[in-house]
Order: C-alpha cells, then structure tokens, then sequence
C-alpha cells in the first residue's frame, strides 16, 4: 500500500482520514462535541465520495463491534441515542460539504461511465 501510494494517492487519503472518523465517533461516544467529527465527514466527502462511502462501512463495523462486545455499561436506550447522534453529526458533516458533493455526484449519474450501454460520439472507437 505504502509503495503504491504515489501512483494512487485517493486511496493514501482514505487510509489517513479513517483514523480521524474513528476518533470522532470515539468523542461522541465518550460525551465530547460533535464538532470533530462533523468536519472530519465534511472534508471526506469533499476530498472523496467514494471514499466516505468506504469509511462509512467501515464505521458502521466498528460501531456494531463496540456495542456487540461490551466494554462498558451502555444500555439498549444509550446504544440507540448515541446512534442517533452519529446519524446526525454524520448527515451535519454531509449537509456542509452538499455543496460540492451533490454538483460531483450528479457528474457522475451524468457521465458515460455510469450507464451500462456505450456511448460513443467518434468515429474511431
């Protein structure tokens, strides 16, 4: 990973920003502000959508890993209202990066790339 990071250097910033997301869910988790966190999703999803995407299924693991084994006294309730509050410091992070992710993703639905037929506009390919 560490030698081919010059030749693909999204996939460097993913493996530095997942760290970073952990860390926010952690202070959330642990009663602190949700500001680290909001930010960290908001930065991800400008510098990367693909890559959010990718960490949000990795978060969405480790959440479930924390709670499945318990290290400490959360309850059903705790579990769900601090769930909550991720959810909402999550879509915070998404709503202050909308303004270059929605133009980006909508690119995307756009583009040749996404559709299953080809589409071709040259007469050489």
């Amino acid at each position: 990973m560490f030698f081919a990071g010059p030749r693909h250097p999204i996939f460097q910033t993913m493996m530095c920003l997942l760290p970073l997301l952990i860390y926010g869910m952690e202070r959330i988790i642990n009663g602190n502000s949700f500001l680290t966190f909001s930010l960290i999703v908001a930065y991800s999803a400008i510098s990367s959508w693909y890559c959010l995407y990718i960490n949000s299924v990795i978060m969405a693991i480790y959440f479930g890993v924390y709670f499945v084994f318990p290290r400490n006294d959360f309850g059903f309730r705790k579990t769900i209202k601090l769930a909550g509050k991720l959810l909402s410091a999550y879509l915070l992070g998404i709503s202050l990066s909308s303004i270059i992710l929605i133009p980006s993703i909508i690119a995307f639905f756009n583009s040749g790339r996404h559709t299953s037929t080809i589409i071709t506009d040259s007469l050489f390919y």
